[in-house]
């Protein structure tokens, strides 16, 4: 009784209590594909200029030229997912350890089984899946750290590691446009800049010399209402917005007359929305990846009842509101970071919930007047 709980026979000592925050953050995927791209491993390497496929050396334990290189890999991830023993040293394990990560996650899928060539065992892997939107680049470890959403290691703290300026936040951005509630057109954005736009590359080109990634405004000409295909038509024709991702910002300039507010989904349904104009010709920041991994990060430790918002809204040519649901906007266009989307659905799976029993309301309405939208439309050109 003297010895406690810990001095029992035959019981394991407990684990420090960095092991097991490090276990709950860090992830085998995007750990995986830093180490990839790390060149500190002999034969873990890419295979393609676009990063799509690497090979890791797999060489048996039980070969007489087995070195310490060959297993240098598996033991980095054993003693980062804190299932390294110092005190036993267990190369077969660290190699199982590895191939049930590898086999469980979904980032990846292999190619190729080589691992019984005499003189070059490997096996080659293709990145698939959300694997796809991580960041293969040559960052350093700061980086990989706060997008790996690693705890820090100071004694006593818990937080993450806010990211750096040069983290290098994948582009990836799904864009939907609906015209009044209905979805025209969605399409998936991997580029730092993007122009929204009724005309073609011809037409946009005149709003901004040199042409990013170009998304289209589909045409209303298949809306049956012959009013709001009209009033649909003239504020498009006077569309023209651009997109950018720098500095783990995303900014927004308006190009063009017609009139665009943006918010938050969070801040549409909050009751209490002071309308949010994108001034022309000049930049705007309207999302910011740095407030959200930190939110995100007080949410996990459960500093915050609910996820922080990433959805962000643009209204052409009217004004958002609390009182006139979004569906009834005839030009709306949702933005969705993909990147803000994965780290979400990663801390979820930790076991964090946005949901409270004494506040969930879930409501349905399809009771839209068209004739009260225009009823109360103002077209607003400057």
């Amino acid at each position: 009784r003297a010895g406690g709980r810990a001095g029992r026979r035959g019981e394991p000592p407990p684990r420090p209590a960095i092991r097991r925050r490090r276990r709950r953050g860090l992830r085998f995927g995007p750990w995986l594909l830093e180490a990839v791209s790390s060149g500190q491993y002999p034969g873990l390497r890419w295979l393609d200029g676009a990063r799509t496929a690497f090979r890791v050396p797999w060489k048996h334990n039980a070969r007489k030229d087995v070195s310490s290189s060959d297993v240098q890999v598996f033991k980095d991830w054993a003693r980062a997912s804190g299932r390294y023993q110092p005190e036993r040293e267990d190369p077969a394990r660290w190699k199982t350890n590895f191939r049930c990560a590898l086999r469980s996650t979904r980032m990846f899928e292999q190619l190729q089984d080589c691992s019984k060539s005499d003189e070059d065992p490997h096996k080659v892997y293709r990145v698939v899946g959300e694997a796809r939107l991580w960041p293969r680049g040559e960052c350093g470890a700061g980086a990989a750290r706060s997008a790996l959403l690693l705890p820090t290691e100071s004694p006593g703290s818990n937080a993450l590691v806010t990211a750096p300026a040069g983290l290098g936040i994948p582009p990836t951005l799904d864009i939907s446009i609906f015209y009044r509630g209905t979805l025209f057109h969605r399409e998936e954005v991997s580029s730092s800049r993007c122009l929204l736009a009724y005309q073609g590359a011809e037409g946009a080109a005149a709003l901004l010399p040199g042409l990013p990634w170009l998304v289209r405004f589909p045409s209303p000409a298949g809306l049956a209402d012959h009013k709001q295909r009209r009033f649909t038509e003239e504020l498009l024709r006077n569309t023209g917005l651009l997109l950018e991702l720098r500095d783990n910002k995303i900014f927004a300039q308006r190009l063009n007359k017609c009139k665009v507010y943006w918010a938050l989904s969070d801040q549409l349904d909050a009751g209490n929305l002071s309308p949010k104009v994108l001034c022309r010709n000049q930049e705007t920041e309207i999302f910011d990846f740095v407030a959200f991994c930190s939110e995100l990060t007080d949410f996990r430790d459960h500093r915050r009842k609910r996820s922080p918002d990433f959805t962000i809204f643009l209204c052409f040519g009217q004004c958002l509101s609390n009182t006139k649901p979004k569906e009834s906007k005839l030009i709306l266009v949702k933005l969705v970071p993909k990147f803000c989307e994965y780290l979400r659905e990663q801390v979820l799976r930790e076991g964090a919930s946005s949901l409270n029993s004494s506040s969930l309301n879930l409501q349905l309405s399809n009771s839209f007047s068209l004739f009260e939208l225009i009823e109360q439309y103002n077209m607003q050109l400057d």
